[in-house]
């Protein structure tokens, strides 16, 4: 990664619904729950936790470099196929580019970033690394509907970076 990134985009094993489901499947066959009757709240306490914070395997990190925007991919280092619904201390790496290309920043913000999503879907479905995983485009989508395209593209440093966004 040579230049400074301005978004990361989160890349999950699987999406929010996918998770409760095997989590319920997980409740219904615990021995916990034979022992101390129907107590979800202590297995949720005990045996799940937040999608949002353990199900994250790595991230897409957006940034510009001269004329294209660049993504790279952060991801855990895992050995095993199959996880358990816990991962405790994980580790992450920067695997390589995903893709880079030369959004057409005259078009305004949303239409931007709708195309900017559409392009990484399209990457990560031929990249074999990321491909079964799910990306969270909702906070990308929510900001950047509302950023400067061609403020962030024109300054490469941090400092610049920083008069673009007007950040004191």
């Amino acid at each position: 990664m040579v230049g400074y990134y301005f978004f990361s985009i989160p890349i999950y094993r699987f999406s929010e619904d996918e998770y409760y489901k095997r989590v319920k499947i997980l409740r219904d066959r615990s021995f916990i729950l034979e022992h101390i009757g129907p107590d979800y709240t202590y297995f949720d306490r005990t045996r799940s936790y937040s999608w949002k914070f353990n199900e994250i395997v790595g991230w897409l990190r957006l940034y510009f470099h001269a004329a294209p925007l660049q993504v790279d991919k952060v991801l855990y280092k895992h050995k095993r196929k199959n996880w358990n619904i816990l991962i405790f201390k994980k580790q992450f790496e920067i695997r390589g580019r995903l893709t880079e290309f030369i959004p057409n920043l005259s078009l305004d913000p949303k239409e931007i970033t709708e195309f900017i999503i559409e392009h990484i879907n399209t990457a990560k479905n031929s990249d074999k690394e990321i491909s079964q995983y799910y990306l969270y485009f909702d906070e990308f989508r929510q900001i950047g509907y509302a950023l400067n395209w061609k403020a962030i593209r024109h300054s490469s440093n941090p400092d610049s970076f920083k008069k673009s966004i007007q950040i004191n």
